[in-house]
C-alpha cells in the first residue's frame, strides 16, 4: 500500500523537480554492455519529443558493429546518427582517439557508413581534453560528435516512467546475486 501511494505520489511531481530531487540511483558501469547497449536503444527509441525514428540496435546479437551500435535517424533533420555505446568507468583523450580512429579506419573501408553526427554514449562523465581531442578527430572525418554522458543518461531515464521502470528491472538483474 505504502509503495503504491508513493508511486502515485512521485508520478505527480513534475519532472524537473525529479531530477533536482533524486540523485543518481545506481552506477551506469553496474550494467553488462549489452544490457548497456539495450538502455541507449529505449533512450532513443522511446524520446517523448520523438526526436528519433527508425533506432535499431546492431549488436543485439552480438556481430560485429563497426564503431556502431545504435543507428537512429533524427525525424525533424533526416540526420543520421550513429550511437558508440560505453560502458566504462573512465573515458579519456586516448579512449577518444582510438575509437575515432578505429571508426574512420571503417568509414573509408564502407563510407555508406558514416553518420552525420557520431554519439557517444557512456556511463561515465568525461571532462573539456575529451571534448576537445573528439571534436578535432569527428571534424577530419567530416561528421558532428556528441557526448551523452552519464549526467544526461540519468536524466533521460528518470523522466521517462517506461524506460526507468524496465531500466531498474535490469538493474536488479544485473546486480550480484547473493550467495546466503
Amino acid at each position: 500500500m505504502l509503495a503504491q501511494s508513493v508511486g502515485d505520489w512521485l508520478e505527480k511531481v513534475p519532472s524537473a523537480i525529479l531530477e533536482v530531487a533524486l540523485p543518481y540511483e545506481v552506477r551506469l558501469t553496474n550494467l553488462g554492455g549489452k544490457e548497456f547497449e539495450r538502455l541507449c536503444l529505449w533512450v532513443v527509441s522511446e524520446d517523448p519529443k520523438n526526436r528519433f525514428s527508425n533506432a535499431r540496435w546492431l549488436n543485439e546479437d552480438g556481430g560485429g558493429d563497426r564503431g556502431r551500435d545504435v543507428l537512429a535517424t533524427e525525424t525533424a533533420t533526416g540526420k543520421k546518427y550513429v550511437f558508440q555505446c560505453k560502458c566504462v568507468e573512465k573515458f579519456d583523450p586516448s579512449a577518444v582517439e582510438q575509437e575515432l580512429s578505429t571508426f574512420a579506419r571503417y568509414v573509408s573501408e564502407d563510407p555508406s557508413i558514416k553518420p552525420d553526427v557520431y554519439v557517444f554514449f557512456l556511463a561515465c562523465s568525461i571532462n573539456d581534453k575529451v571534448n576537445s581531442r573528439g571534436d578535432k578527430l569527428a571534424q577530419q572525418i567530416g561528421m558532428e560528435i556528441e557526448y551523452w554522458s552519464k549526467g544526461t543518461i540519468d536524466r533521460l531515464v528518470r523522466t521517462n516512467k517506461r524506460i526507468s521502470d524496465r531500466f531498474w528491472r535490469i538493474v536488479g538483474e544485473a546486480q550480484p546475486k547473493s550467495t546466503e
